[in-house]
């Protein structure tokens, strides 16, 4: 995950009476794991039927192309092509699963976060015998991504017959900070815009008003550490209607750009944000992680209550203006994945319905 060091998380979810035995199987599958050759064989198998799937899946193919636009090899953030994760999974042997776990794996950086019943001094007593002398030979090392060189947008189709299902994506680079202070209202205006799955500004134009996708999202975001930041959009669409969505996509973007947010939707929305991100902290795996990430990070819950804070302050020229910045359109890549014969068809198909009406 960019902006976080290379990390294994394992997440349990038991009963108290069970957690004991659970954490002494997780320190032996951590500490010794067995890379049987015959499972090896099993996932490797799994594994590239998988792929092979992913080969002709829109989604997967649109994503990939628009990430290695995006992204140089070299960068933390690159998709491999199908192909250079198939020749990756066919490479790998218990060997060499077996050399980098005895390079990489130890608990010199470990974190454990539990949440829920249980006895606290007991547990993290079996926790301290389970992994106290497993630190391992090296400590993972923070990864900043950096903002990569901006080539030329492109706008490109990929053909995949016989798939029912379309894909749109949409993206472009630009380089902030998670401290920049402009950070909290660039988030609350990605939130407006894309990320509020029933009434964002581009879910309610294509599913709702235009019923042209199944669904549809934008999100404005930066990486933890480094300069990364990115625009992404997407939607999910019959292949008949890929033209109309793109269109829908773009306007709605440059209406946002030209006129910014109503004042009424602005405060409804900075509401729901804070209201949706309190809610979250019902969930138990949620707490864990997020605990689990500031230990991580030497950071405590009042990071996040300072985040809110200042969500809470953003105020709605702030919010268009810190969005006007950072998306450009005329730098917005494109890339639609669909089947080409049947989206011609369908729409031939519409045509002459609604002649004959």
């Amino acid at each position: 995950m960019p902006g976080v060091p290379p990390t294994t998380q394992v997440s349990i979810e038991t009963v108290r009476e069970n957690l004991p035995a659970v954490l002494d199987l997780v320190a032996e599958m951590l500490e010794s794991p067995a890379f049987d050759p015959g499972e090896l064989e099993i996932l490797r198998r799994e594994q590239l039927a998988r792929l092979e799937e992913a080969s002709r899946d829109p989604t997967f193919l649109a994503n990939v192309r628009l990430q290695n636009h995006l992204y140089p090899k070299d960068h933390v953030s690159y998709q491999q092509t199908v192909e250079e994760e198939i020749a990756g999974v066919k490479a790998v042997t218990a060997e060499t699963l077996r050399a980098f776990h005895e390079r990489y794996y130890g608990g010199a950086r470990g974190v454990m976060t539990v949440v829920g019943d249980h006895d606290a001094d007991a547990f993290f007593a079996q926790a301290r015998a389970a992994f106290g002398d497993w630190e391992g030979p090296v400590a993972g090392e923070w990864i900043a991504p950096w903002h990569p060189a901006a080539g030329e947008p492109i706008d490109e189709t990929i053909d995949t017959p016989d798939k029912e299902n379309a894909m749109l994506v949409a993206g472009s680079k630009f380089a902030m900070e998670m401290e920049d202070p402009r950070y909290p209202a660039l988030r609350l205006a990605s939130y407006i815009l894309g990320e509020s799955q029933l009434d964002s500004r581009i879910a309610t134009r294509l599913r709702q008003e235009e019923g042209i996708s199944y669904g549809a999202w934008g999100t404005l975001a930066t990486s933890e550490l480094g300069d990364d930041g990115g625009f992404s959009a997407g939607a999910i669409l019959a292949p008949q209607n890929m033209e109309l969505a793109k269109r829908a996509l773009r306007e709605e973007l440059e209406r946002v750009l030209a006129q910014g947010f109503e004042e009424e939707e602005f405060a409804k929305r900075q509401q729901s944000y804070l209201a949706d991100r309190r809610v979250l902290f019902a969930n138990d795996q949620y707490v864990a992680r997020m605990t689990n990430d500031f230990l991580l990070k030497d950071q405590t819950f009042l990071w996040y209550e300072d985040w809110m804070e200042k969500i809470g302050a953003v105020e709605r020229g702030e919010a268009v203006a810190a969005l006007r910045e950072v998306l450009a359109l005329d730098r917005v890549s494109w890339v639609a994945a669909y089947d080409h014969d049947k989206a011609a068809e369908r729409s031939a198909e519409e045509a002459s319905g609604a002649a004959q009406e």
